[in-house]
Formats: C-alpha cells, sequence, structure tokens
C-alpha cells in the first residue's frame, strides 16, 4: 500500500481502539499522531535498501517477530517510566502492526509483496492473496514509474480497497478537526 494508506489506515485503527476503550487515552491527537507515524515507520527500510521500493520487504522492519519484541520492549519499559509513555507504546503498536496488516492484505507480487510472517524460521513472503511472479519489465522498471502504477492499479480490490481506507480516513479526520483544535487551543 501507498503511505497514504498507511497513513489513513493507522489512524482508522487508532481511532477504532480509542473508540473501544476510551479510558485509555489514545484519542489524544498527540498519541494519535504517534499511531500514524509508527504505521510508516515499517517503510523507512526503502531507503536504505539496495533495489529500493521493490526490496525493501525483504528486510527485518517487515516481519511480525522483529516489531512484537520491540513493541513489548517498547510498551513494558514505558510502564516503568510513566502513564503518558505507555499510552504512546500502545499507539505506536497500533500503527506498527496496521502497516503489517495492509501490507499483507494488499499484497500481489512474490518476493516483493506481502510479509515474511514466520521469518527467521522462513524467508516466504505471505499475503491475503496468492502472490504472483512479478512481470519482468515491471521488476526492471518499478520505482514510481508508469509500470508499477499499470500494475498496482490494475487489480480491482487493491484499488478499491487502498481508495476507500484513504477516504475513510481522511473523513474521519476531517469530522474529529474541531476536537483537536480545542485540544490544541486549551
Amino acid at each position: 500500500m501507498t503511505p497514504f494508506a498507511h497513513t489513513a489506515g493507522s489512524y482508522l485503527a487508532a481511532e477504532l481502539a480509542a473508540k473501544l476503550m476510551p479510558y485509555a487515552g489514545i484519542n489524544e491527537p498527540t498519541v494519535l499522531l504517534t499511531a500514524v507515524i509508527a504505521g510508516n515507520l515499517p517503510d523507512l527500510d526503502m531507503f536504505f535498501v539496495k533495489g529500493g521500493s521493490l526490496k525493501h520487504r525483504n528486510t527485518i522492519t517487515h516481519t511480525p517477530i522483529f516489531w512484537i519484541i520491540f513493541c513489548s520492549l517498547f510498551i513494558i519499559i514505558s510502564t516503568f517510566i510513566n502513564h503518558y509513555i505507555f499510552i504512546n507504546a500502545f499507539a505506536f503498536t497500533i500503527g506498527v502492526f496496521t502497516h503489517l496488516f495492509l501490507d499483507w492484505f494488499a499484497a500481489r507480487g512474490d518476493g516483493v509483496g506481502g510479509i515474511r510472517l514466520l521469518y527467521p524460521w522462513s524467508k516466504k513472503h505471505y499475503g491475503f492473496h496468492k502472490l504472483k511472479k512479478l512481470p519482468n519489465y515491471v521488476v526492471k522498471n518499478f520505482k514510481f514509474s508508469k509500470y508499477l502504477f499499470t500494475y498496482y492499479w490494475k487489480d480491482g480490490l487493491l484499488f478499491y480497497s487502498e481508495i476507500l481506507v484513504i477516504l475513510a480516513g481522511m473523513g474521519l479526520f476531517i469530522a474529529n478537526v474541531p476536537e483537536y483544535v480545542k485540544y490544541f487551543l486549551k
């Protein structure tokens, strides 16, 4: 998924958690921002990996085991610091795992899509849909080109689910803007 969908998806997941657990304090705008930033964090590896956006899901940042360990330690350590950091650690966890879920759901290409669910025991990528071998022209010209968009957007379910996530996130954010303004003006 695109950064827009990861942003909107992590925002929606954090808002849902805030509605399900209103006492937890996740509904504060600064905590929601933590979830949104964390929702994009696993993709930072694309700037450091040879092959960029095509190969970035081959790194440890797209493995659940890495984030289970990292987030568990973050939550445990935060309980000894203060409650606000604990809430942010929880929101961080929501954002990261929303990212992994969206990458799993949107996966289409074998070796470049999905997540490594069983890493380090297996390097196989998994996705909600059967992963297909990418056409060679897509692999060679993957960086934000017409090939990426042709390949990415021709799948109706992927296209419409991504648009739905983005629009739902934007709609909920716009609906909550008055609350955020009040929060920052108090």
